[in-house]
């Protein structure tokens, strides 16, 4: 009962976080075509006769037929409301009580030594408790990773950290589309609060700036990250960009996301920044203030989360890395082209730690 509760209590901030936190290339639903059937109705013509002579219409002739056309009127506009329903229930269906209370029961069904409820997640997940692999699938089919690529990108600028480097934005860091935090051709900012952007609120200009810093431009940043990939034994991974973006190439698995979540994340500035809920930097000059919040509905919302990283373009779906700890149990959770994310996760959660205490 508690547990639900406490899902009640995070339904507001869930719902309003993903519709706050849309990453780069978000996708419109469209209404479905219309079927054969429809179609040829709609287009077919009664046949003319224009030899026959039109029959004359008397007064009770014309009031049939208008109250035919009536409800032929009504009959057409009530079908188009009805055909626009399914369209307008689907694009609000974001989280909603009964997706509370389905994890909420899921998460009970755990504790009382229920089945695995969470099989179809994502298209391939892992979960691993206390370094120990719990559940998996699709664990290693080489996916687009999205963002979740900032992860390596960090992990290279942080083992060769020098905070207070000032970076001067390139035009091709300040062309980088969305997220970003609005960075302009010129500006001029501080590794450290780049790297806080790029991972907390996932911005790619960010991203972008911090490769043309380590290594001159993203081109040779790129070479870096799979040669480290190689030294993890990152054996499904390859880079072709430094932010994530979708490209012919560009792919991990949930498993070498763990390897390098896991490596990363015994990184202090690392863990700190990737379980911050908001931050508030400036220019070097002072003059250019950005604010952001964290791509992840799960930080400050979900009992014992240290953080993580999301991820999200129209080729990977929704994506997740996160860590998790209550009472000395550590459980890390990857999810990749994760529809629900946040609900599913947080119940993949539930239930860990529910299989951990019963054993």
């Amino acid at each position: 009962m508690r547990k639900l509760l406490v899902r009640l209590t995070m339904a507001a901030c869930f719902a309003s976080a993903s519709l706050a936190h849309a990453e780069t290339g978000a996708a419109t639903q469209k209404p479905e075509p219309a079927s054969q059937e429809t179609t040829a109705k709609a287009s077919a013509k009664p046949a003319a006769n224009t030899a026959a002579a039109k029959p004359k219409k008397t007064a009770v002739t014309k009031a049939a037929d208008k109250k035919t056309v009536d409800k032929k009127t009504t009959s057409a506009k009530t079908q188009k409301a009805a055909a626009k329903k399914p369209v307008a229930k689907n694009t609000r269906k974001v989280l909603t009580i009964k997706d509370t209370i389905a994890s909420a029961s899921a998460a009970a069904a755990a504790a009382s030594g229920g089945t695995y409820a969470f099989s179809k997640a994502a298209k391939a997940y892992l979960v691993r408790v206390q370094n120990k692999d719990l559940w998996a699938a699709g664990d290693e089919e080489q996916l687009p990773p999205a963002s979740l690529t900032k992860i390596m990108t960090a992990l290279l600028v942080l083992e060769d950290y020098h905070p207070d480097d000032v970076v001067t934005i390139s035009k091709e860091a300040a062309a980088e589309p969305r997220s970003n935090i609005g960075l302009r051709t010129g500006d001029q900012m501080y590794v450290k609060d780049l790297l806080a952007a790029a991972l907390i609120h996932s911005a790619n200009d960010a991203c972008h700036a911090l490769a043309d810093w380590r290594d001159g431009n993203e081109e040779k940043f790129v070479e870096r990250m799979n040669r480290r990939a190689q030294e993890l034994g990152l054996k499904n991974t390859h880079f072709v960009n430094a932010c994530g973006l979708d490209a012919p190439g560009h792919y991990s698995t949930a498993r070498d996301i763990a390897v390098l979540a896991d490596h990363a994340l015994q990184n202090p500035t690392f863990a700190e920044l990737v379980g911050t809920q908001k931050m508030a930097i400036r220019s070097v000059d002072g003059r250019r203030r950005f604010s952001f919040n964290t791509t992840n509905a799960l930080v400050g919302h979900y009992p014992g989360m240290k953080g993580g990283k999301t991820g999200f373009t129209n080729g990977a779906g929704p994506c997740l890395v996160a860590m998790a700890e209550r009472d000395g149990v550590r459980v890390l959770l990857v999810l990749l082209n994760a529809h629900n994310r946040w609900w599913n996760a947080s119940g993949m959660f539930d239930q860990a730690f529910a299989q951990a205490n019963r054993s």
